[in-house]
């Protein structure tokens, strides 16, 4: 006799993959699976995110976070296997602190938003 755990961790298989079903949540099997290289993307595509809506007063956040970024924009150049990585060189171009590129205030947020999208995207399509 199956127990009730089992009843509910059988496996499905559909048309767009492997489909687990465990306690009656659904999860693909084959999808994002989250590495160390991948984290660090994710985790600046998020930072850039904040950095997007959020005002901060101090420059000390803004001057810290272009370090940040562009560190792990050299970081996802060097680490996937995308043709999308070629975006990271434009974020750490755009974010390099040592060189660093002046735009207006109001201009920033977006170019932020474009970062976070970037950071992400490169992750979803990194082997």
């Amino acid at each position: 006799m199956r127990s009730f755990l089992d009843a509910y961790t059988h496996t499905y298989t559909t048309r767009t993959g492997n489909l687990d079903c465990c306690n009656g949540a659904f999860r693909n099997t084959e999808s994002f699976e989250m590495d160390g290289r991948k984290r660090v993307l994710v985790v600046a595509g998020i930072w850039c995110g904040v950095l997007t809506f959020a005002h901060f007063h101090s420059i000390s956040v803004y001057q810290l976070s272009r370090w940040a970024v562009c560190a792990a924009a050299i970081f996802g150049f060097l680490n996937t296997q995308s043709p999308w990585k070629w975006a990271m060189v434009a974020v750490a171009v755009l974010f390099n602190p040592l060189g660093p590129i002046h735009f207006s205030r109001e201009s920033w947020p977006v170019l932020d938003g474009m970062a976070a999208f970037a950071f992400i995207w490169v992750a979803l399509k990194s082997r």
